[in-house]
């Protein structure tokens, strides 16, 4: 099967989120034995990057970094060359679209795909040369 072209067209993964009650176990994992690298903390949440700019998030439940949306279980993000194409056309197929934050042109939307399952797709801002 041929890979789309154009703007809304998706071009990898660039995101996790996961939500956790074994919060502090799975920390120690990410960091000390697959050794990705801390980007932001909080006690109940943290941030690991990857070097190519994709990240995993770990939430623990309950705190202000919840996320009501991490409803069924992790959440990956698949990367898009534009947002407002990719959401367009989540809408035009019947999709709900559950929540969204822009940055320009960063930003990600969440939407509930026929699975149940929550997904996210993301724009990030290309890294400054």
């Amino acid at each position: 099967m041929a890979t789309p072209v154009g703007p809304g067209r998706v071009t990898g993964f660039g995101w996790v989120g996961v939500r956790s009650t074994q919060h502090d176990a799975m920390r120690r994992l990410v960091a000390e034995t697959l050794r990705l690298a801390i980007e932001e903390e909080a006690p109940d949440f943290v941030e690991f990057g990857f070097p190519g700019g994709d990240t995993f998030e770990l939430f623990r439940p309950g705190g202000p970094n919840d996320h009501p949306h991490l409803i069924t279980g992790p959440l990956p993000g698949f990367l898009v060359e534009d947002l407002d194409v990719a959401e367009s056309e989540l809408r035009r197929h019947g999709i709900e679209l559950l929540a969204r934050r822009r940055d320009g042109t960063a930003g990600w939307s969440h939407f509930r795909a026929p699975d149940g399952n929550v997904y996210e797709i993301k724009h990030r801002r290309a890294e400054p040369r």
